[in-house]
């Protein structure tokens, strides 16, 4: 994984599109997208390009969600999304490309289950 040293908006924005470039070619036709990044999310709900050092990649998105049977983009405060910061400091520490085909290992499952009850309290 390359280190980047762009702002937090364009890293974000890099990274939906690359997580749609993933699941297109893992050929998933229905996904939800979760972002910190208020922005970013909504610029791609709006289809509107409000910062300009991101309007190709905003671009690239428009058409990629387009190909998707169902494509959500949804803003979660960081504080409900534990389990992306995980998988991304995970991924950071890879040496080699790993997927999950049927289920996801336990201590992501722990941090996902912490992720709903942030974002949804009363549920158990």
């Amino acid at each position: 994984m390359e280190h980047k040293n762009g702002t937090a908006i364009e890293e974000e924005a890099l990274a939906v599109r690359a997580v749609l470039m993933m699941t297109k070619d893992a050929g998933w036709a229905k996904i939800e997208v979760q972002s910190d990044c208020k922005s970013v999310v909504n610029q791609i709900n709006a289809s509107n390009v409000q910062d300009i050092s991101i309007a190709t990649v905003l671009e690239d998105i428009e058409e990629m969600k387009e190909g998707f049977e169902q494509g959500d983009f949804s803003f979660v405060y960081r504080a409900g999304n534990m389990c992306s910061y995980a998988l991304v400091q995970h991924a950071i520490k890879l040496v080699h490309d790993i997927e999950w085909d049927i289920e996801f290992s336990v201590w992501l499952m722990d941090i996902a289950r912490k992720d709903m009850r942030a974002v949804a309290p009363f549920y158990n």
